[in-house]
């Protein structure tokens, strides 16, 4: 939602049709967003210099932005526990995934044995139990070429 003053924030809607309105940070251009039941909110958002940073909205209303060994990072999803889970890197190089625990601590995932530009790897998904779905794809001599991956044990 953007105000009169075209500065972007998020919001949410209770069961009892009240809303409660959060404040991204200035210059935000685009953002997305993932909630959980329990009512945490996690997300990417790029600022004006188009780089993108994740965050969490708690719910007791606290803003952690957060970003994964500096690079730009975006969010695919954030489960009922408060794993969020995504991918990271910077133009023309390696992309990764990540799981980032509730405490805050980050476990990057990646294809293994990928280089600098024959791979790229992204944790689309994960459920209650910790489970995580997602992506990877190898730059083949031709064409880039997609698999898809589930992985447990990293919870």
């Amino acid at each position: 939602m953007e105000n009169s003053s075209g500065v972007l924030h998020g919001f949410l809607r209770s069961p009892n049709g009240t809303y409660i309105i959060f404040s991204l940070p200035a210059g935000t251009i685009h953002a997305s967003v993932h909630m959980n039941d329990a009512g945490q909110i996690a997300g990417s958002y790029a600022g004006s210099n188009y780089i993108y940073y994740a965050f969490l909205r708690d719910t007791n209303g606290s803003f952690t932005p957060f970003s994964v060994s500096g690079a730009p990072t975006t969010v695919s999803d954030i489960n009922q526990g408060g794993f969020i889970v995504g991918g990271y890197g910077a133009r023309n190089s390696l992309h990764r995934g990540f799981l980032r625990r509730p405490d805050g601590t980050i476990v990057s995932l990646e294809y293994p044995g990928a280089n600098f530009i024959s791979s790229t790897t992204l944790a689309a998904c994960i459920n209650q139990s910790g489970t995580i779905a997602g992506k990877y794809q190898i730059n083949t001599s031709t064409e880039p070429v997609t698999h898809g991956f589930v992985l447990t044990g990293v919870h």
